[in-house]
């Protein structure tokens, strides 16, 4: 059985007493950080949920990429990134 991460989804889902609904601030963030750093679809939602878990949780958050451009956007966006030095 796969387990999701503790908050993956956070920035597009938010939880309402009748049930889940898409938030746009997730969508819109995504939508700015694939113009602002060129990113394809996934890799903007993938740096926009790390940012706005970042944002919610107050916490450091660590961003995972083996793809350049959205290793190079997520440093860029002031994230730590890992691995570290896979762009130099």
């Amino acid at each position: 059985m796969s387990r999701s991460p503790p908050f993956a989804g956070v920035a597009f889902v938010e939880a309402k007493e009748d049930g889940k609904r898409e938030t746009p601030q997730g969508m819109e963030k995504a939508a700015g950080l694939a113009r602002r750093y060129a990113l394809r679809g996934y890799d903007a939602v993938h740096l926009a949920s790390a940012l706005l878990g970042q944002e919610r949780l107050h916490l450091p958050v660590t961003l995972a990429a083996f793809d350049r451009d959205l290793w190079l956007a997520g440093r860029k966006s002031g994230m730590e990134v890992w691995p570290t030095g896979l762009v130099s």
